[in-house]
């Protein structure tokens, strides 16, 4: 898989391996936002769990790297899970937050993330692919969501560079 890979998506994100993991781990996985969206759609409740996503702010914990206070204390962000051709989804940064503070969510918001996540963690759209050294991902974050599987190569490495319009 050299060079440009994933369909040739373009993006916010680009990922560089420099050494791939030799363990058999860091499968790579991408997941087109239109893909999700017609799983969810075909679910009976699927109307209504998309309105919840789209209309409901829901808590995302700041991940230390991104904090601007230094402290202890965590920071959260406040925002759709869906919006127009957008999809702001990461497992830690929401279940953290619910974890730190239960109140955060409605029952109903809690529902409609269990049945996205379950969308997105089993669906058969999903590219699984590893990266080779030198292979090149362009990924834009809003429209697919990428993760890779669990390894244990301390050598790996991978450089994730990130792109904004400023």
């Amino acid at each position: 898989m050299n060079g440009v890979c994933a369909n040739s998506l373009i993006g916010k994100s680009n990922l560089l391996t420099l050494k791939k993991a030799d363990c058999g781990g860091g499968i790579s996985s991408i997941l087109k936002l239109k893909d999700i969206l017609d799983e969810l759609r075909a679910l009976e409740n699927g109307k209504e769990l998309e309105r919840i996503l789209r209309e409901t702010n829901f808590p995302f914990i700041v991940p230390n790297v991104f904090k601007k206070n230094k402290s202890n204390k965590p920071e959260f962000n406040y925002g759709p899970i869906l919006r127009e051709n957008e999809i702001r989804f990461r497992v830690d940064t929401f279940e953290k937050a619910i974890d730190y503070d239960k109140t955060l969510c409605s029952e109903e918001q809690i529902t409609a993330y269990k049945e996205l996540k379950k969308i997105i963690l089993n669906s058969d759209k999903t590219n699984n692919f590893y990266l080779e050294e030198k292979d090149l991902v362009f990924i834009n974050n809003k429209t697919t969501l990428h993760g890779r599987s669990l390894f244990t190569d301390e050598k790996r490495h991978l450089l994730r560079i990130r792109m904004n319009k400023n």
